[in-house]
């Protein structure tokens, strides 16, 4: 029995549906700390934790286009890193970054994918600030 009909065309089928929707499904550790309901909710919430336990809360807003979002941090953010509480803006980029700016252009801190379902910061180097879902 030959298969490989059947298998092209169960890969052509998912090829186009990747194709019609746009991009592929998401697999990421971002898709795992963003809710389930993404879409359907005004705002998502977040907690920054310091290396030395200082926590704070940030709110993310629905997309803005282009991967970004507009942002609210708590004024208790300031705590944890010196104008943390006037980042507006959280930008995801194709890599898997996370970016947080005040003005859109500035990078006040860079986060990457980490070991489980949260993001850690590696810019700047010297604070280190973990982003997870708020539960």
């Amino acid at each position: 029995m030959n298969l490989f009909p059947a298998v092209v065309a169960v890969g052509l089928a998912f090829g186009v549906a990747v194709v019609a929707k746009g991009k592929p499904p998401e697999t990421g550790v971002a898709s795992m700390i963003a809710p389930a309901a993404k879409a359907s909710v005004d705002t998502e919430s977040y907690r920054l934790r310091s290396a030395n336990d200082r926590a704070c809360r940030l709110s993310r807003g629905a997309e803005a286009g282009a991967g970004t979002y507009a942002v609210r941090a708590d004024p208790d953010c300031e705590r944890l890193l010196p104008g943390l509480s006037k980042v507006r803006f959280w930008q995801e980029r194709d890599d898997g970054i996370v970016v947080f700016s005040r003005d859109g252009t500035d990078e006040l801190v860079t986060f990457a994918e980490a070991d489980g379902i949260a993001y850690e910061s590696f810019r700047p180097a010297s604070v280190l600030i973990s982003l997870a879902t708020d539960d």
